[in-house]
């Protein structure tokens, strides 16, 4: 048998051609609006936060100001493994605590604990009622940008390493009615060129 490719051919190239001609499936095309693109959330506001424990409040404010009342003594240790304990208890071991930038402690607080505020790097001011009578080892060491602070009058006892590394405070005024003080109270504060008493 014989074949006739002068047939064949343009009968294959018609199927060829026309096969082209035809209309090939086209992607979707979504409107953006309906795209469903991951939201960024903004983060939350600050609010003021606040806490209790024994005979000790607290209040952070949304410009990191820490205000303390209550009476008798502030125990950090204390109030720090009650958070431990009892996930309802808050103390200022909060993330926050590396913000607060003034602390205001006010009447009828006798005494600030050992490490009461250590690490509070961007602690610039405090002020103490006149009720504080004594402050306890560390309480305001590592306070590496405090400025200012104003000692009650009636604090008897300053423990050691109470300012350790304090390096912006430059003037601290001692109360004269100061009859425990340890030498290595404001060691490492490089800056502190006055003490007052």
């Amino acid at each position: 048998m014989r074949i006739n490719f002068r047939y064949i051919i343009p009968f294959f190239l018609f199927l060829f051609i026309s096969g082209c001609g035809q209309e090939r499936p086209q992607p979707e095309v979504r409107n953006i609006e309906e795209t469903s693109l991951p939201i960024v959330s903004k983060e939350p506001e600050r609010t003021e936060i606040s806490g209790t424990y024994d005979n000790v409040n607290w209040t952070l404010s949304k410009d990191y100001i820490l205000t303390i009342g209550g009476t008798g003594k502030i125990d950090y240790e204390e109030l720090f493994y009650s958070i431990k304990t009892e996930t309802s208890q808050v103390h200022w071991d909060f993330e926050d605590a590396e913000d607060v930038k003034q602390i205001i402690i006010k009447d009828g607080i006798t005494e600030l604990g050992r490490l009461c505020f250590e690490h509070c790097v961007s602690l610039e001011k405090v002020e103490m009622s006149d009720s504080v009578q004594k402050i306890g080892k560390s309480a305001f060491s590592e306070c590496w940008k405090l400025k200012e602070i104003r000692l009650s009058p009636n604090i008897t006892q300053i423990g050691r390493d109470a300012f350790l590394n304090c390096r912006s405070l430059k003037k601290i005024e001692l109360p004269e009615k100061l009859e425990k003080y340890h030498k290595d109270a404001i060691w490492g504060c490089t800056a502190l060129d006055e003490i007052e008493n």
